[in-house]
């Protein structure tokens, strides 16, 4: 782990021995965010279990009654705000002490006081859980209480009540190259990309060309202010392996946008070809 805020991490990977458990909220978009967090789940070798609510028949209450889980996460969109007040409120009756994390643009987008005091959440992940989250899950399974080395996360002193928020730090996309984890979903539920009425009944699959957005759109919560593309072999060779891998019939570049400049786009395009 690098050094962060001018001193060395005291991170140190063990032996998980307890699941997280990982719950999706009920949309019917391409659920890429989970896939790479997965996906990084299995890198740090995290044991989890994960809960798609999408699919009706699966229950997570039945989950946390039955396993004794070291964390619960889950994280989203500022619109799925009553599926995770309901996801604490369950978890909380069910066992009071289990850490509860949340991810994603929610976390930006509500007061981090409201989320820590009123909803009851014990950390926030800011920003790319990549950096963060594995991080977060080696803390609480070595039983520490000392947080303050782990980029992008927002949580409470324990000592002092004071809330405290650790500056997240940006993945090198270049340095890291993980293929999300499609393997744990149902891709015969989301390939035909419901919702989008112009792409018909087309399976497709999705790619990341790059991460964030330079638009200040007033309707949206991207990563505001700049765009960070892929190397383009990495996007080349993520494509060859859906293609290998899935039967689709589309690739949906599925980021708030594709590519910044021109020059990135015709790069692309004569890779593509």
């Amino acid at each position: 782990v690098r050094a962060l805020h001018g001193r060395q991490s005291s991170w140190e990977k063990k032996l998980i021995k307890k699941k997280l458990l990982v719950i999706k909220p009920p949309y019917t978009a391409f659920p890429v965010g989970f896939a790479y967090v997965l996906a990084c789940l299995g890198k740090y070798e995290i044991p989890f279990d994960f809960v798609d609510t999408t699919l009706p028949f699966l229950d997570y209450r039945r989950y946390i009654r039955k396993n004794d889980y070291l964390a619960v996460a889950s994280g989203g969109l500022i619109g799925q705000f009553r599926f995770f007040n309901e996801i604490i409120q369950n978890v909380r009756r069910i066992n009071p002490d289990l850490p509860i994390i949340l991810g994603g643009n929610i976390t930006k987008d509500i007061k981090h006081e409201f989320l820590l005091d009123k909803i009851g959440i014990d950390f926030a992940v800011v920003g790319e859980a990549e950096t963060s989250l594995p991080h977060l899950v080696n803390a609480i399974a070595n039983g520490q209480n000392d947080f303050s080395n782990i980029p992008g996360i927002i949580y409470k002193n324990k000592s002092t009540g004071e809330v405290v928020k650790n500056m997240p730090q940006r993945l090198d996309l270049a340095g890291e190259n993980i293929l999300p984890a499609w393997q744990c979903f149902d891709l015969d539920y989301y390939s035909p990309m419901q919702g989008i009425p112009f792409l018909g009944n087309r399976s497709c699959m999705p790619v990341l060309s790059g991460r964030g957005c330079v638009g200040q759109c007033s309707f949206c919560s991207p990563t505001i202010g700049s765009f960070r593309k892929r190397p383009i072999r990495q996007v080349m060779e993520e494509i060859e392996f859906l293609n290998s891998k899935y039967n689709f019939e589309w690739i949906i570049i599925c980021n708030e946008m594709a590519y910044q400049t021109k020059e990135q786009v015709m790069i692309f395009c004569e890779a593509y070809k």
